[in-house]
């Protein structure tokens, strides 16, 4: 981060610019904006040549030269577990931290996942029904949530 991202947030740029930013944080345990990112150029502090982020991984490097797209593909079917869980939701309300203001959910059913209604009806599942979530992963238990087969 540097000046001009903390003067976008809202702060005096000086030599205790950073001594209000932390008191801030301590007295803001909601959390405080600390910088605004100039979106328009957001790559011209990249120090590379190419103004390009390159990224080089010596453990992967036989694999990257080796995968191909089909059997990477291939690789996810399995007849046993039909579906991909994908964790998250893109929603007016987002939080990525662990605690969340159960406001959010007003009006919607606690502990209910989205699934596309050709593969619910596929799978015998009908709005409100309870379901359980197996995975090929370790699990602590038997996890139940409501699969929404329609998707509201």
């Amino acid at each position: 981060m540097n000046s001009q991202d903390v003067a976008r947030a809202g702060y005096p740029v000086g030599p205790f610019t950073g001594e209000e930013i932390f008191s801030k944080i301590l007295a803001t345990p909601g959390g405080v904006k600390i910088g605004v990112a100039d979106r328009d150029n957001n790559f011209s502090r990249l120090r590379t040549p190419d103004k390009k982020i390159h990224v080089h991984f010596p453990e992967m490097e036989s694999w990257v030269k080796e995968v191909q797209p089909k059997s990477e593909e291939a690789s996810l079917v399995s007849p046993d577990y039909p579906l991909v869980l994908m964790a998250g939701n893109h929603m007016e309300m987002v939080a990525n931290t662990i605690m969340r203001d159960p406001a959010w959910n007003e009006g919607r059913r606690a502990c209910t996942m989205r699934v596309h209604p050709q593969d619910a009806e596929a799978l015998g599942i009908k709005d409100k029904d309870l379901a359980v979530v197996e995975t090929e992963a370790p699990s602590a238990g038997d996890i139940r949530n409501v699969w929404n087969a329609l998707g509201s």
